[in-house]
């Protein structure tokens, strides 16, 4: 597929010495800047992704990039392919990606301007599921009821989705 190629070379550029610490931590190196919307609140993520299959990729998601930084999240993106294989129940678990690319919320601070905007229309083509594990302000999860899908839409774009029945 188009993208994984895409997501592959940018994998092989350095983004910081994680990628050469070894291990299963090293191959999460795209670094993905996005606005997700959690419990009424919007906020800027890091995302280092990596893939995990043809057409499925993960990534780790931190509120900063300083050291020491806690896990918030764990997201998945997936190609249109995958997506329309899902059943129907799990559709509504996913979200695209396009309507963020469109918005600017999502960006490649490591890539190069050009690389970035070739990069951002392979974005737009995905679909993810994020799953939030420490709240906002690091919290510990609650169960259930704490692990929740976060969105990259706004409050008022969640809500016309919802309504509309996505």
């Amino acid at each position: 597929m188009k993208w994984l190629g895409l997501v592959v070379v940018a994998l092989v550029m350095p983004v910081d010495a994680l990628a050469q610490a070894g291990g299963p931590l090293s191959q999460y190196t795209t670094h993905v800047v996005a606005t997700h919307y959690l419990r009424g609140e919007s906020y800027e993520t890091h995302h280092y992704f990596k893939p995990l299959r043809e057409g499925v990729l993960q990534g780790l998601v931190f509120r900063e990039t300083a050291e020491g930084a806690g896990l918030i999240e764990v997201e998945w993106a997936i190609g249109s392919g995958e997506y329309e294989a899902l059943p129907d129940w799990q559709k509504a678990y996913w979200h695209p990606l396009a309507p963020a690319v469109d918005a600017g919320r999502v960006r490649l601070p490591d890539l190069a301007p050009a690389e970035e905007r070739e990069m951002l229309q392979t974005v737009r083509g995905l679909y993810a599921q994020t799953i939030n594990l420490a709240g906002l302000d690091g919290a510990l999860p609650i169960g259930l009821e704490g692990i929740a899908l976060a969105t990259h839409l706004t409050h008022a774009e969640l809500i016309r989705a919802l309504r509309s029945g996505m």
